[in-house]
């Protein structure tokens, strides 16, 4: 992570390939702490997607 940004590459046979979500664990297997809406990878090359991922509420 830099400045608040994921960056990854996306071989070319996933291109708009989907849908994903982006879950963020505490530790494997912990407690959720936060999750994306749905997306669609990009659909060619250095093509960008932007995805927020927002706090789970805790009890």
């Amino acid at each position: 992570m830099h400045a608040g940004q994921v960056r990854w590459r996306v071989a070319a046979k996933d291109f708009g390939t989907g849908p994903f979500r982006w879950a963020v664990f505490e530790e494997p297997g912990g407690r959720l702490l936060a999750i994306s809406e749905t997306f669609t990878l990009p659909d060619a090359a250095y093509a960008q997607v932007q995805v927020t991922v927002t706090a789970v509420e805790t009890p």
